[in-house]
């Protein structure tokens, strides 16, 4: 998109939330003050129709709370923008939004409407509450006199339309209902939200909507919330045959009954939440809350981690989705067939996928990158370890035989497979001869129903690991997650202060520097899932942000 086509747009917004402030003349017989807009209340005039709708927090206060993140460079530019977007409005518009706006809307509620009898697909519906009609009133006299604008009034159920053209072609229609405007580039739209403020069906009135509305997320004072009532059915129909969601995919998606997502500020960073109302039976029976244990097994020093439960168990649902669905019966097909026809599966060794591979891994499971220094091989910085947790030690122990015979045939003497020992474990290490001897893989039992495997990295960063110097004990992971649930599936971690650093050397001397200093205000990302109820499933998502106050 131009600068042009977005400062357009930018001007185009700031000019509908400017002329909606005219309503404040229309109905000051009710009395100079409003209130501020509520979910409950907005949907009561969104047609039934709706696919998709959405509540923005506008309290000043809310919002301010950003200003405590980012480093100096990023807030001057943030700054920076604001005065330059303020600056243009001011300059088309002759108005503010802090003098001018803000005293008087009270929060904002969107809706895409589908458009079935127009060439457009879908318009875009705004109620924006009113909260001091003196403000909104006082408005008005300011925008009664601007130039190049066009309005077009006409009664309809009696209510009065505004048809607005700008001085920079850009149309759109609003009406007043009590505390409230109604905007749209759709006068149809203003019309459906009309009738049903006027008795018709409404979205409110959907069982759904009002047991989502109802759904309450633990964030406190979201500044955005966005509501869905999926329809998997309306979504694909515009799909080519090649894209369509298969069956048996579909039959899951839509157990899905509902998902509202909101996102707030809190100490850490930014707080993204999403409750999704669920069948019952999509939740599997094996999944369990995790003990997490695997969070004491890695250093405190660990860039990125993963973990969750049940390899074992999700490979069999897999299997029995295939039954029902063709195309993933091929791809099982495909994959097993790949690994039995591998050059490494022989007279001597038979590595079978579901039996060897899969079967064992019944526990939880963890995957986790870390630093390294330079003079590792190869020189690529990280090392990855991976550990898995079993009920069946023997068959793990057979799985891990077999590879060791596989490594030492397929290395042709570049592979050198031996035992070792550290601080009391017995290592089993894969030794590349060339271009310098080093473990390029190495595994040991930490306990008798824990392996732990490294590739790229010695093995003794792991053995070495106390719960005091593990990743549950570092700073970071620590502050981002003591405002997630404890009971969880398992966390997805970056440590970005860690990997920020190793990126930026790889960024085109011409990256923005917008990016760069959204790099340096990043300190780690942090996600989890839970399941509150048997028919709730929660995600939780936190951006840490660097303080304004910390140090660089």
């Amino acid at each position: 998109m131009s600068n042009n086509t977005t400062t357009k747009a930018a001007l185009g917004l700031g000019t509908i939330l400017a002329v909606t402030a005219s309503a404040g003349a229309l109905i000051y017989y009710g009395g100079w003050f409003g209130k501020s807009l509520t979910p409950g209340e907005a949907v009561r005039v969104i047609p039934e129709e709706a696919a998709l709708t959405g509540f923005i927090d506008t309290e000043p206060q809310d919002w301010a709370k950003l200003s405590q993140f980012g480093t100096p460079d990023a807030q001057k530019l943030i700054s920076k923008n604001l005065d330059n977007l303020q600056t243009k409005l001011a300059k088309n518009n002759k108005i503010s939004y802090a003098e001018d706006i803000q005293s008087w809307i009270g929060n904002i509620m969107w809706a895409i409407i589908p458009n079935n009898n127009s060439s457009t697909k879908s318009s875009l519906l705004l109620i924006v509450g009113i909260k001091n009609k003196l403000n909104a009133s006082n408005m008005v006299k300011k925008l009664e006199n601007l130039p190049g604008y066009k309005n077009q009034k006409r009664n309809y159920q009696g209510e009065t339309i505004t048809e607005t053209t700008t001085q920079d072609e850009i149309k759109f229609s609003w009406a007043v209902i009590n505390n409230q405007v109604l905007v749209s580039n759709s006068p149809e739209t203003i019309e459906k939200s009309i009738d049903v403020h006027k008795g018709k069906p409404s979205y409110a009135q959907k069982a759904e909507v009002k047991e989502m509305i109802n759904e309450k997320l633990s964030l406190k004072d979201p500044l955005a919330t966005v509501y869905i009532i999926p329809d998997y059915s309306s979504w694909t129909q515009s799909l080519s045959p090649q894209k369509q969601i298969p069956p048996s995919a579909l039959e899951q998606l839509n157990k899905i009954k509902s998902v509202v997502v909101g996102i707030a500020v809190e100490e850490q960073g930014l707080h993204l939440q999403s409750l999704s109302k669920i069948d019952p039976t999509l939740e599997p029976s094996w999944l369990k809350p995790l003990a997490n244990k695997t969070i004491s097994q890695v250093p405190d020093n660990t860039m990125a981690f993963i973990n969750g439960q049940g390899i074992s168990q999700a490979w069999d649902t897999i299997v029995v989705q295939a039954a029902k669905d063709p195309d993933l019966t091929k791809m099982l097909v495909l994959i097993r067939e790949t690994i039995k026809q591998a050059p490494f599966n022989n007279a001597n060794v038979q590595l079978d996928l579901d039996q060897d591979i899969f079967s064992w891994m019944n526990g939880e499971f963890a995957l986790g990158v870390l630093p390294l220094s330079s003079n590792t091989w190869p020189n690529i910085g990280v090392g990855t370890v991976l550990l898995l947790q079993t009920s069946d030690h023997q068959k793990a122990q057979n799985t891990l035989n077999k590879l060791n015979t596989i490594a030492k045939q397929q290395g042709k003497g570049l592979i050198t497979v031996r035992q070792n020992n550290s601080r009391g474990k017995d290592v089993t290490e894969w030794i590349m001869n060339y271009p310098m001897q080093q473990a390029i893989v190495s595994y040991t039992w930490l306990e008798n129903d824990s392996l732990a495997m490294t590739i790229g990295m010695p093995l003794t960063a792991i053995v070495n690991t106390q719960s005091s110097n593990s990743l549950i004990n570092s700073s970071n992971f620590k502050t981002l997650s003591s405002i997630l649930p404890k009971r969880n599936l398992g966390y997805g971690y970056l440590d970005l202060e860690q990997i920020s650093p190793k990126i930026k050397p790889f960024l085109s001397p011409n990256t923005p520097p917008e990016t760069m200093s959204f790099f340096d205000s990043l300190k780690g990302i942090l996600i989890t899932n839970s399941f509150p109820e048997s028919t709730l499933s929660q995600s939780d998502l936190i951006i840490g942000l660097k303080s304004t106050k910390q140090k660089n």
